[in-house]
């Protein structure tokens, strides 16, 4: 890029969508996993899987319901998607998140605070905290393009805090080109 030189967009995120729903089965699947590693190591012990389906059942169900449930709560509080802007300028990549996530994770957070919840408080600043994301060019260590779905994830590492991932449906091919030649 050029002197002084910026390339902004904004982009929103259906709720519905195979980012968000990649990114809940992932957090979501973790626990079931868990519970059949538990089940695995039980029947080695000597007891039968017979005696251990209603209680793998329960445990499994109750993630199921969890996890439509956090769904539906998140598409009543983004019916419209979760906004995101983004831009790219002779410094680096910035990625900023929209009003309304903001305003739901200060209310996640004095939730949090009132009901004197440990876990509510630690993720609502977790989420203020992830909010706005920048990398600077001379960061930038790894470029995951995926042209199918018009989306290009960046990060300072293959395992990294604060990576950012940038929805590009109109303007792809020339934010690929910029994040390229900064490589």
């Amino acid at each position: 890029m050029s002197q002084n030189t910026s390339l902004t967009w904004s982009y929103r995120i259906p709720v519905f969508s195979w980012y968000i729903a990649k990114g809940m089965l992932i957090g979501f699947s973790a626990p079931i996993l868990i519970i059949l590693l538990i089940a695995t190591k039980i029947v080695a012990n000597g007891q039968t899987w017979k005696s251990l389906t209603p209680d793998i059942y329960f445990a499994i169900s109750t993630i199921v319901f969890l996890f439509l449930t956090t769904y539906f709560v998140l598409w009543l509080l983004f019916r419209n998607g979760f906004e995101t802007s983004y831009r790219l300028d002779d410094k680096g990549v910035y990625q900023f998140s929209g009003k309304r996530s903001k305003k739901v994770n200060r209310m996640i957070t004095i939730a949090g605070l009132l009901a004197r919840s440990a876990a509510a408080t630690g993720s609502g600043l977790i989420a203020l905290s992830q909010e706005d994301r920048f990398i600077p060019w001379k960061q930038l260590k790894y470029v995951k393009i995926d042209k199918a779905n018009k989306y290009i994830h960046l990060s300072r590492g293959k395992i990294a805090l604060a990576p950012i991932g940038m929805f590009c449906p109109t303007n792809f091919t020339h934010v690929k080109k910029i994040i390229i030649s900064h490589q």
